[in-house]
């Protein structure tokens, strides 16, 4: 009689023991969304919020000091940007806390 021998796979030693690899990049990719999230953030709160008392009848602050023209339309632009990967990152995690292994 002949005995074979099945080998189960192990877990693999390159991941953090008892975590899936779709649960790891969820989480990889949630840091990065959240990052680029406040990027933008700072973004927005540097060419839209700081300004948000000076624009004139056409949506445009003239800055003497930095010799910049700010738009008021950059409020819509990088608020936008801002919260779509916060809201994104946001998701990510809470989807990778509920699917842990």
């Amino acid at each position: 009689m002949e005995r074979r021998i099945q080998s189960t796979p192990g877990p693999n030693p390159r991941l953090p023991a008892g975590r899936s690899v779709s649960i790891l990049l969820a989480r990889v990719a949630a840091v990065a969304l959240l990052a680029a999230g406040a990027f933008f953030g700072w973004v927005f709160h540097e060419r839209y919020w700081l300004w948000r008392r000076c624009f004139n009848e056409l949506g445009r602050c003239w800055d003497e000091v930095g010799e910049q023209v700010y738009v008021e339309q950059a409020g819509v632009i990088w608020g936008t940007l801002a919260l779509v990967p916060l809201i994104a990152g946001l998701a990510l995690l809470v989807w990778a806390h509920r699917h842990r292994s």
